[in-house]
């Protein structure tokens, strides 16, 4: 209702560059679709946030001399590992990415000294869901934030908006080599779940998604 506190990407975004007073790029790298997903990156010093992104073009030239890279996320160091071995292996990024780490060291110098080196990393990842009665079809095909079901991965959003048809449809399952049929749902309530899922179909409110289709 045009709040200036309303809960949406960019406002977001604002409480969090105040809550930590730096300006942190969440524009650099689109995961998903922009409408719902930012993410921004910023390395902690000395109880100070340093953008990561901070210089967008260098990112960008950087890009696909890291495509294919698996790094263990649990384990920081062999990470740091990984990427030392790959830069060794590839050196045109040293030549390319000396700029960029420069500018970081010399922006990041006092707190550096203060913290003995120390440095951590801070995600911050944002995700705007959409409401049931509101979904948009672009952001549907282009989500990034999917869930397993029976008939396929599918957008969260999509999933939330008719939740009740899948917490309660009957799946098939093998059981020592044997199929069998698993009802979530207690007897005494199935004939009301059915009942009441009919009326949404009838209505026009349970969409129920394709495999590899997610038409709403």
């Amino acid at each position: 209702h045009g709040r200036p506190d309303a809960i949406e990407p960019r406002n977001i975004i604002r409480i969090i560059n105040e809550t930590i007073g730096r300006e942190i790029n969440f524009d650099v790298v689109d995961i998903g679709h922009p409408s719902c997903n930012r993410i921004g990156y910023a390395f902690a010093c000395n109880g100070n946030a340093y953008d990561l992104w901070h210089d967008p073009e260098i990112i960008n030239r950087l890009y696909d001399d890291f495509q294919g890279i698996s790094l263990d996320r649990g384990n920081p160091k062999q990470a740091v590992k990984t990427i030392a071995l790959h830069i060794l292996q590839h050196p045109q990024i040293i030549a390319k990415g000396f700029p960029f780490l420069v500018k970081h060291l010399w922006r990041m110098k006092w707190d550096l000294l203060r913290s003995r080196f120390k440095v951590h990393k801070l995600s911050f990842m944002i995700h705007d869901f959409m409401h049931a009665d509101c979904l948009d079809p672009e952001r549907i095909d282009n989500c990034s934030f999917m869930v397993m079901t029976p008939d396929g991965p599918m957008s969260m959003c999509l999933h939330n908006a008719q939740r009740d048809y899948y917490i309660t449809k009957e799946l098939k399952v093998n059981a020592d080599g044997n199929e069998q049929f698993f009802n979530p749902v207690r007897p005494h309530k199935r004939e009301y779940w059915e009942n009441k899922k009919a009326e949404l179909a009838e209505a026009g409110k349970l969409k129920v998604a394709l495999p590899q289709s997610q038409n709403v």
